[in-house]
Protein backbone atom coordinates (compact mmCIF):
# COMPACT_ATOMS: atom_id res chain seq x y z
CA UNK A 1 0.00 0.00 0.00
CA UNK A 2 1.19 3.50 -1.08
CA UNK A 3 0.35 6.38 1.65
CA UNK A 4 -0.29 10.03 0.89
CA UNK A 5 2.66 12.33 2.09
CA UNK A 6 1.69 15.61 2.80
CA UNK A 7 3.60 18.33 5.13
CA UNK A 8 3.15 22.26 5.28
CA UNK A 9 5.87 23.98 7.15
CA UNK A 10 4.64 27.62 8.18
CA UNK A 11 6.99 30.18 10.15
CA UNK A 12 4.55 31.64 12.71
CA UNK A 13 2.59 35.07 11.39
CA UNK A 14 -0.07 36.77 12.91
CA UNK A 15 -2.65 36.61 10.55
CA UNK A 16 -5.60 39.17 10.91
CA UNK A 17 -8.88 37.75 12.50
CA UNK A 18 -7.48 34.74 13.91
CA UNK A 19 -6.53 33.10 17.15
CA UNK A 20 -2.63 33.58 15.85
CA UNK A 21 -3.22 37.30 15.57
CA UNK A 22 -3.73 37.80 19.71
CA UNK A 23 -0.78 35.40 20.16
CA UNK A 24 2.78 36.92 21.18
CA UNK A 25 5.44 35.60 18.60
CA UNK A 26 7.91 34.90 21.26
CA UNK A 27 10.01 32.85 18.86
CA UNK A 28 13.08 34.42 17.25
CA UNK A 29 13.63 34.15 13.45
CA UNK A 30 16.85 32.39 13.78
CA UNK A 31 15.08 29.85 15.82
CA UNK A 32 12.27 29.69 13.51
CA UNK A 33 14.57 28.86 10.24
CA UNK A 34 16.53 26.52 12.85
CA UNK A 35 13.23 24.68 13.08
CA UNK A 36 12.14 24.63 9.66
CA UNK A 37 15.22 23.26 8.64
CA UNK A 38 15.43 20.30 10.87
CA UNK A 39 11.75 19.76 10.30
CA UNK A 40 12.69 19.76 6.52
CA UNK A 41 15.40 17.66 6.81
CA UNK A 42 13.25 14.63 8.44
CA UNK A 43 10.66 15.37 5.92
CA UNK A 44 13.38 14.36 3.11
CA UNK A 45 14.08 11.65 4.80
CA UNK A 46 11.02 9.90 5.06
CA UNK A 47 9.01 10.68 2.00
CA UNK A 48 12.35 9.31 0.06
CA UNK A 49 11.76 6.23 2.09
CA UNK A 50 8.23 6.06 1.01
CA UNK A 51 9.12 7.24 -2.60
CA UNK A 52 11.19 4.57 -3.18
CA UNK A 53 7.85 2.24 -2.85
CA UNK A 54 7.80 3.45 -6.27
CA UNK A 55 10.59 1.97 -7.94
CA UNK A 56 9.38 -0.36 -11.09
CA UNK A 57 5.75 0.32 -10.20
CA UNK A 58 3.52 1.47 -13.08
CA UNK A 59 1.13 4.72 -12.12
CA UNK A 60 -0.94 7.23 -13.84
CA UNK A 61 0.27 10.26 -14.35
CA UNK A 62 -1.77 13.54 -15.59
CA UNK A 63 0.96 15.43 -17.78
CA UNK A 64 0.79 19.14 -17.08
CA UNK A 65 3.78 21.03 -18.80
CA UNK A 66 6.58 20.29 -20.49
CA UNK A 67 9.98 21.74 -20.53
CA UNK A 68 13.43 20.51 -22.55
CA UNK A 69 11.88 17.34 -23.85
CA UNK A 70 10.53 16.48 -20.28
CA UNK A 71 6.69 16.24 -19.37
CA UNK A 72 5.90 16.81 -16.01
CA UNK A 73 2.88 16.15 -14.70
CA UNK A 74 0.73 14.39 -11.05
CA UNK A 75 0.03 11.42 -10.18
CA UNK A 76 -2.49 10.05 -8.29
CA UNK A 77 -1.01 10.22 -4.88
CA UNK A 78 -0.02 13.97 -5.05
CA UNK A 79 3.85 13.35 -6.45
CA UNK A 80 5.21 15.14 -9.40
CA UNK A 81 6.63 12.60 -11.72
CA UNK A 82 9.33 13.32 -14.60
CA UNK A 83 9.11 11.49 -17.83
CA UNK A 84 10.67 12.11 -21.13
CA UNK A 85 8.46 12.87 -23.58
CA UNK A 86 6.66 15.67 -26.39
CA UNK A 87 4.04 18.18 -25.51
CA UNK A 88 1.63 16.16 -27.03
CA UNK A 89 1.45 14.61 -23.93
CA UNK A 90 0.10 17.55 -22.13
CA UNK A 91 -3.56 17.32 -20.69
CA UNK A 92 -3.31 13.30 -21.40
CA UNK A 93 -3.43 10.67 -18.70
CA UNK A 94 -0.02 8.80 -18.91
CA UNK A 95 1.33 5.15 -17.68
CA UNK A 96 4.58 5.66 -16.26
CA UNK A 97 7.02 3.36 -14.77
CA UNK A 98 9.02 4.83 -11.94
CA UNK A 99 12.45 4.36 -12.56
CA UNK A 100 13.82 6.41 -9.88
CA UNK A 101 13.08 8.78 -7.25
CA UNK A 102 13.84 11.97 -5.04
CA UNK A 103 12.36 13.61 -1.79
CA UNK A 104 9.82 15.23 -3.80
CA UNK A 105 9.71 13.73 -6.98
CA UNK A 106 9.79 10.61 -9.34
CA UNK A 107 10.90 10.49 -12.49
CA UNK A 108 10.30 7.09 -15.25
CA UNK A 109 9.52 6.19 -18.47
CA UNK A 110 6.28 5.37 -20.57
CA UNK A 111 4.99 2.45 -19.74
CA UNK A 112 3.34 0.23 -23.13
Amino acid sequence: EIKFDMAYIARYSPRPGTQAEKMKDNVSDKEKRRREKELTKILRKTILARNKKFIGKTIEVLAEKGKNNYIYGKSRHFKTVRFKGDKSFIGNFVKIKITKVQPFGLEGKISS
